[in-house]
């Protein structure tokens, strides 16, 4: 289970090697992010890098959020 962008606990959907459908819809957001010139600039600060990831986990929240509709 995880918290969700929404503020609701959620249940983890697992995949073949052990990654949760959360994890891998996240790892899709982030090489979408990663695809902005902006983002990678942005991941250039050390301290900026778990925003990014936060970034990344909070569009596979909305993603199962819409799918769980």
């Amino acid at each position: 289970y995880y918290n969700g962008a929404d503020g609701n606990l959620h249940q983890q959907a697992s995949i073949e090697d052990g990654m949760t459908l959360r994890d891998y819809f996240a790892a899709k957001a982030m090489m979408a992010l990663m695809s902005h010139e902006e983002i990678v600039t942005r991941m250039r600060d050390a301290s900026k890098v778990k925003d990014v990831a936060l970034d990344a986990y909070t569009v596979a929240d909305a993603m199962l959020a819409e799918r769980a509709k």
